[in-house]
């Protein structure tokens, strides 16, 4: 990164918190769409958030202890 030596992002970092955000904002508004009631949606919202949460943590420091862990 450009203000720390301890952040050491690259090309491939940035790619990936691209792509989880796209994938989860495509998921959402792809699946919406095919909702009528507010609530569903407003689940939906959650869901995808909590799990976008989830994944983000474990690609940067390893929460969950899964080979996908961050460096």
């Amino acid at each position: 990164m450009q203000f720390t030596d301890e952040v050491r992002w690259d090309w491939f970092d940035f790619l990936a918190a691209g792509m989880l955000l796209v994938v989860s904002g495509g998921s959402y508004v792809l699946l919406a769409n095919r909702m009528d009631n507010r609530v569903q949606k407003a689940v939906l919202a959650i869901a995808l958030g909590i799990g976008l949460l989830a994944v983000w943590m474990e690609l940067a420091v390893g929460v969950f202890g899964t080979p996908f862990a961050g460096r």
